[in-house]
């Protein structure tokens, strides 16, 4: 199922230019990085209505994937949406999640990491996650991003310097 929610981002490796590939994490959180050539990932600052949408849509907040739920500083509920570079489950490379924007005719661009940048936090987005069920667990995949208000990447942004 797809599910499509509007969200404020944080902390965007969304790019394989930025991708996570473990450098710092503990041992055992780099070697399963390194067996997924890295991930994508992204923090969703949501409202209490697009938390019901996902969870309504399978996004489970029990087990494992309780722990990517969260809450902001301001006490907004947030999820972090992942995905693997590479899936060895299904031996499958999946590559950076699709990031688009709307040109000035309206059109679906792709956007360019290299010519416009980062996403800084608090950049508006429409988020596309992929949610199934295998054995009972359920399963989500970021699929892309269509950034509706970007705040460039600073410092000052993202307070880590990521």
């Amino acid at each position: 199922m797809k599910i499509y929610v509007d969200a404020e981002i944080e902390w965007a490796k969304v790019f394989e230019a930025n991708r996570d590939l473990g450098e710092g994490a503990p041992e055992e959180v780099a070697a399963k990085l390194a067996e997924k050539q890295g991930q994508y990932s992204v923090t969703l600052v949501l409202t209490e209505e697009s938390k019901e949408k996902l969870l309504a849509g399978g996004v489970s907040n029990k087990g494992l994937h309780g722990q990517l739920w969260k809450q902001s500083e301001d006490g907004r509920p947030t999820y972090v949406a992942k995905r693997p570079h590479y899936n060895p489950n299904i031996n499958e490379h999946m590559g950076p999640p699709k990031v688009v924007y709307t040109g000035s005719d309206g059109e679906l661009k792709p956007w360019d990491f290299e010519v416009d940048g980062p996403l800084g936090n608090g950049t508006k987005a429409r988020v596309g996650l992929d949610v199934w069920s295998k054995k009972g667990k359920s399963i989500v995949t970021l699929t892309g991003l269509r950034v509706i208000e970007h705040v460039p990447h600073t410092a000052e942004s993202n307070d880590e310097g990521f």
